[in-house]
Protein backbone atom coordinates (compact mmCIF):
# COMPACT_ATOMS: atom_id res chain seq x y z
CA UNK A 1 0.00 0.00 0.00
CA UNK A 2 1.41 3.48 -0.63
CA UNK A 3 0.62 6.75 1.11
CA UNK A 4 -1.41 7.58 4.45
CA UNK A 5 -3.87 6.30 5.35
CA UNK A 6 -6.79 6.15 8.22
CA UNK A 7 -7.64 2.26 8.03
CA UNK A 8 -11.29 3.57 7.00
CA UNK A 9 -12.17 1.93 3.18
CA UNK A 10 -8.18 3.17 2.47
CA UNK A 11 -8.87 6.70 2.20
CA UNK A 12 -6.55 9.63 3.12
CA UNK A 13 -6.71 11.96 5.68
CA UNK A 14 -8.17 14.74 4.75
CA UNK A 15 -7.83 17.35 7.73
CA UNK A 16 -6.05 20.71 6.06
CA UNK A 17 -7.73 23.72 6.73
CA UNK A 18 -9.43 24.63 2.94
CA UNK A 19 -11.63 20.91 4.48
CA UNK A 20 -12.16 22.57 7.62
CA UNK A 21 -13.20 25.62 6.12
CA UNK A 22 -16.07 23.82 3.83
CA UNK A 23 -17.34 21.84 6.27
CA UNK A 24 -17.81 24.65 9.10
CA UNK A 25 -19.60 26.34 5.87
CA UNK A 26 -21.53 23.69 5.27
CA UNK A 27 -22.77 23.19 8.68
CA UNK A 28 -23.91 26.37 9.29
CA UNK A 29 -25.91 26.49 5.68
CA UNK A 30 -27.67 23.11 7.31
CA UNK A 31 -28.21 24.86 10.40
CA UNK A 32 -29.83 28.07 8.66
CA UNK A 33 -32.18 25.87 6.58
CA UNK A 34 -33.74 24.06 10.03
CA UNK A 35 -33.76 26.98 11.42
CA UNK A 36 -36.30 28.20 8.74
CA UNK A 37 -37.97 25.09 8.52
CA UNK A 38 -38.51 25.14 12.06
CA UNK A 39 -39.82 28.94 12.81
CA UNK A 40 -42.04 28.58 10.10
CA UNK A 41 -44.16 25.56 11.16
CA UNK A 42 -44.01 26.82 14.48
CA UNK A 43 -45.77 29.66 13.62
CA UNK A 44 -48.20 27.35 11.71
CA UNK A 45 -48.61 25.23 14.73
CA UNK A 46 -49.68 28.23 16.70
CA UNK A 47 -51.46 30.01 14.20
CA UNK A 48 -53.61 26.97 12.66
CA UNK A 49 -53.35 24.21 15.38
CA UNK A 50 -51.33 22.04 12.64
CA UNK A 51 -50.71 19.63 15.84
CA UNK A 52 -53.91 19.72 17.41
Amino acid sequence: MSGSTNGVFGAAPKHDAQHEREHRRLAALVRGEWSIENRDHYVRDVTLGEDR
